[in-house]
């Protein structure tokens, strides 16, 4: 299921605002142009505001599932958007939406950055789709939230000391931009008739946004992640891949979940990988962090 298709002009009046406003912008795009030659900033955060619910309101209804009322925020704050998952809402830094409305269109990546985060939440413990996606980014979740549980510190150290590769992360990254260009596309798809002009204009366009991004492939390729016990400042480097085989040897809970049932099990009181995978040998810098820490609950 699409987070955005063409229904959305049909269910958004908002959607249907910045259209016409983007619409505007392209004409002058080659200018020194913001948005406030034709709105007030006041309008312009409260349409933005607006189109975030919408999209997060139209995903709910098309995937039709039970769950808190969705809510977006624009504000100051410390980051530039946050989903929060437990609230059912996104933010979105007031600073990001003021570039914007000054006439820097790729911020729109961080608002879409946010809303692959709320439909990958919903797409794992809603819909409970199982791919090479969904799986990686659970697998990551809960080892952040295992570390987090369990390190006396109480920091949130693997999300903050590998966020460049957090798979949800680079993840959201690469799909910001997709969603971004096909956004566009549906915007100017009954301005411009002749498709192949068309798709030139938008290739063009997000061969532009991506210039300004870093290499997510290469990022969301690499899997070694940095672990710091918490008691000393040695580091362990190791593929989370790894370190989730050697943590669910412990957490049998955890195959709850669909996606980590659909690739291991448990069998006479082990957990063992489906298909005959093997489990590699475990590293012992790793086993003795884990030792290190104080056993908590998973982090749901």
């Amino acid at each position: 299921m699409e987070l955005i298709d063409e229904g959305l002009f049909d269910y958004s009046e908002s959607a249907n605002k910045l259209k016409k406003l983007i619409i505007k912008f392209s004409k002058n795009i080659k200018q020194e142009f913001s948005f406030r030659s034709y709105i007030s900033y006041e309008l312009f955060e409260e349409t933005i505001r607006l189109f975030i619910l919408d999209i997060m309101k139209y995903y709910i209804e098309k995937i039709q599932v039970s769950c808190k009322k969705p809510s977006a925020v624009i504000d100051f704050y410390s980051v530039d958007g946050e989903f929060n998952s437990f609230a059912n809402e996104i933010f979105i830094n007031k600073e990001i939406v003021n570039s914007l409305y000054k006439g820097k269109i790729s911020e729109l990546c961080v608002v879409f950055h946010e809303l692959v985060h709320f439909k990958m939440h919903f797409d794992i413990f809603y819909k409970k789709i199982i791919n090479e996606d969904t799986v990686r980014i659970l697998k990551e979740q809960i080892i952040r939230c295992y570390v987090f549980d369990n390190d006396i510190n109480r920091d949130d150290v693997y999300y903050l000391d590998n966020y460049k590769y957090i798979s949800g992360e680079v993840y959201a990254e690469k799909e910001s931009i997709n969603l971004l260009v096909k956004f566009f596309y549906l915007i100017f798809k009954d301005k411009i008739s002749d498709e192949s002009v068309l798709k030139d204009i938008v290739n063009d366009f997000e061969k532009a946004i991506k210039d300004e991004k870093p290499d997510y492939e290469r990022r969301y390729s690499n899997k070694i992640r940095d672990f710091y016990n918490a008691s000393d400042t040695t580091d362990v480097k190791i593929s989370f891949e790894d370190a989730f085989d050697y943590l669910i040897k412990y957490n049998s809970e955890w195959l709850d979940y669909p996606q980590i049932d659909y690739e291991y099990q448990l069998v006479n009181g082990i957990i063992i990988k489906r298909n005959n995978i093997r489990i590699k040998e475990e590293n012992e810098l790793f086993k003795n962090y884990v030792k290190s820490l104080k056993r908590g609950n998973l982090c749901r």
